[in-house]
């Protein structure tokens, strides 16, 4: 039984909603404050963010895709 990989399974496991409740507590925030501008901002960085950690392979492709454009 090996702890690392155990405690990295379960890490992985909780990860979505620990993102969504900082999700939700930031838009509270942002509602509560009347603030559009910083609703919009939080939503697309965590667009960004959810993407960058729930699947990376995307960003890799993604940036292998624009090398061969511009180079290939």
């Amino acid at each position: 039984m090996e702890f690392g990989s155990n405690l990295f399974e379960w890490a992985q496991s909780q990860a979505i909603p620990i993102f969504l409740l900082i999700y939700i507590v930031l838009t509270i925030s942002c509602i509560a404050k009347r603030s559009l501008f910083g609703w919009i901002s939080v939503t697309v960085m965590f667009m960004l963010a959810s993407v960058a950690v729930f699947n990376p392979e995307t960003i890799s492709d993604l940036g292998q895709n624009i090398f061969q454009r511009l180079f290939g």
